[in-house]
């Protein structure tokens, strides 16, 4: 079964398109298909892979045009260049969600590393349920390879990017234009005897890039500070100048970060929760430490993110005041969460049943069993 967006959330889109702006969105993920109801705001809302169902002409039409069911990077860049030729006279918000890089690993022979691949994996990596579920233990060699072609598809990734920042450029879009670059997720490669996403807490997995491109902006900086995802709605809104008054948000707008001289030296603690796989946990970033527990097992772990990046060496039982820190930043999560889900009226989850032909492509993603 799948979750979907309760009707009763204000969405981006819905403050963009209410503000005049005519609003977008592409993009390759079968959790974002329209029945996910993220498309609330958006006047175009064009998401793939798309239904095939059983009719021999629409499998032949697919066999013919893949790309019109299931386009891959350079066609989900082609389909966004030739909407901005459409509507560049428009004030618009584009949302281009792509889904590289991501199992499985497949990238275009181009970018594939200059050396020969190991022979039980070959150009493209496939077997993510395997490795998950153990049945199949690469070597350190073929360990290595596995992540050459992850940042082969990265390679992919950025070449595409530079191809749409090109035409924004020449449609005379881009100075004026705010454009925001992220990511959901990272991916571990074994840092912590694991791989893929969604099974732990550690940086590798939660650590993400952020980019942004102000409109007219000339001074660029690299802000050494974390902050969460959910802070880019209200940025958004702040810089398009949208009333957001009357909304619920728990995070504030990141614009202080490049209004002020001297920016900001500290963010707000970071708290993430939730897994697609084994117990679940919850862990929270704050003053250069993070905390990270287990909601069944007794187990808890504490890293100081400066001396030890990669979280090697856990420093409890000695930290016991940071401990407690944490605890209470997580009880006072939990609690503001529930307000906003009252205030919200939300009572649970709410699902929907998946048909067959999309639970075998997430198979294939690795999503479920």
């Amino acid at each position: 079964r799948e979750s979907f967006l309760p009707d009763n959330f204000h969405t981006l889109a819905e403050y963009m398109r209410d503000a005049g702006y005519y609003t977008a969105a592409f993009g390759s993920n079968p959790y974002l298909l329209p029945r996910s109801r993220l498309s609330q705001g958006f006047l175009e809302y064009d998401f793939f892979p798309k239904h095939v169902g059983k009719s021999p002409l629409t499998k032949l039409r697919k066999w013919r045009h893949p790309e019109e069911f299931e386009p891959n990077t350079s066609d989900l860049t082609e389909l966004a260049t030739s909407w901005l030729e459409a509507n560049q006279e428009k004030d618009f918000f584009l949302w281009l969600h792509y889904f590289d890089p991501h199992v499985p690993y497949a990238p275009p022979s181009e970018f594939l590393p200059q050396r020969e691949a190991p022979a039980r994996i070959g150009t493209s990596f496939t077997k993510q349920h395997e490795t998950l579920s153990g049945d199949f233990v690469p070597s350190l060699e073929e360990r290595a390879w596995i992540e050459e072609l992850y940042w082969a598809e990265v390679r992919y990734m950025d070449e595409n990017l530079g191809r749409l920042i090109g035409h924004l450029k020449r449609l005379r879009l881009y100075q004026e234009a705010l454009i925001i670059l992220t990511s959901d997720h990272g991916e571990e490669f074994w840092e912590h005897a694991g791989y893929n996403h969604g099974h732990t807490l550690y940086e590798e997995v939660l650590r993400v890039p952020l980019v942004v491109k102000l409109p007219r902006a000339e001074r660029r900086e690299r802000i050494a500070v974390r902050v969460a995802n959910p802070r880019l709605m209200p940025t958004i809104l702040d810089l398009a100048g949208i009333d957001k008054e009357g909304g619920m948000f728990s995070f504030n707008s990141l614009r202080p970060f490049w209004d002020s001289d001297r920016g900001l030296e500290s963010a707000d603690p970071i708290v993430n929760t939730a897994m697609l796989f084994y117990e679940d946990r919850e862990s929270v970033s704050f003053g250069g430490m993070k905390y990270i527990r287990h909601l069944l097992s007794p187990i808890e772990e504490l890293y100081d993110l400066a001396a030890d990046p990669e979280e090697r060496f856990s420093l409890l039982p000695a930290f016991a005041g940071e401990v407690e820190k944490a605890k209470r930043i997580l009880r006072e999560h939990r609690l503001e969460s529930e307000r906003i889900r009252k205030i919200y009226g939300v009572r649970g989850t709410e699902e929907a049943e998946l048909d067959e032909e999309t639970k075998q492509r997430l198979r294939s993603l690795g999503y479920i069993p």
